[in-house]
Formats: C-alpha cells, sequence, structure tokens
C-alpha cells in the first residue's frame, strides 16, 4: 500500500519536499519574535513532517491551548525513549529529559496554504506570549 501510494505521487515529491521547506521557513521567520524559543539547527535536509521547537519551559500548557485552537500540534518526543516502558534504563540523560519536557512539534504538510500557516504562527506567538507572561 504504502509502496503504491510512493509511486502514485513519486513526479510531484521534489515540488512536496520544497513546499514543506517553505513552510518551516515561515516558521523559522514567523516564530522568531518568540523569546525563549529554540529552532531546531540547519542540519542535512530534514523531511519537515512537523517543526520542532524548544520553549523555555514545561510545554503542556502551550499544547493544550493550541489544540483547543485546533492547531495540530503534538508531543512525539515526551516522554522521551528511556523513560518509556518496555525500553525504561535506569540512565542519567538529563539533556533528553529537558528537551522532552519543552519540545513540541507543529503541524507541516505539503499543501498547506501561506493563510494556514501565517493562523497559526499568529496563534502560537500569541500562546507562546501568554506562557511567557505566566512564567515571568
Amino acid at each position: 500500500m504504502h509502496a503504491a501510494i510512493g509511486l502514485a505521487v513519486l513526479e510531484r515529491i521534489d515540488g512536496f519536499v520544497a513546499r514543506r521547506e517553505e513552510v518551516a521557513g515561515g516558521y523559522r521567520a514567523g516564530l522568531a519574535q518568540a523569546a525563549d524559543l529554540e529552532h531546531a539547527p540547519d542540519a542535512g535536509a530534514p523531511p519537515w513532517q512537523t517543526y520542532p521547537v524548544a520553549l523555555a519551559g514545561d510545554a503542556e500548557a502551550v499544547v493544550r491551548e493550541l489544540v483547543g485552537a485546533g492547531v495540530g500540534v503534538r508531543r512525539y518526543y515526551s516522554p522521551p525513549l528511556h523513560r518509556t516502558p518496555p525500553f525504561a534504563a535506569d540512565v542519567s540523560l538529563p539533556r533528553t529529559d529537558d528537551l522532552a519536557a519543552r519540545m513540541i512539534c507543529l503541524p507541516v504538510y505539503s499543501d498547506m496554504s501561506d493563510r494556514e500557516l501565517e493562523e497559526i504562527i499568529e496563534l502560537a506567538n500569541g500562546v507562546l506570549a501568554r506562557a511567557l507572561e505566566r512564567s515571568a
């Protein structure tokens, strides 16, 4: 099934990848005003299945508010693998634990319109500003 879908879209894959890169660039530029926000480093050619960012504090309130506003934000890396049964291990990975607590992934898809991207950025900036006010 997946192979058939892949073959069906193969001719358009370059356009899909280009649009996802544009969406990621839009997030990077549009969310730049949000203080204490870490963007993913530029490395290689990511597929941009989502746009990950690390917040200054715990991400749960931000996720709840964005999901409540209809944004398909996810917490793919929480809990981290070493804290997930059956893979749980008694190891100290403080950086991993820290990022897992603060990481959210904003939606990216190949047919996302500029208007949808702008709406998500506007909502996210508002939610992030309120989160910073609450933590101050």
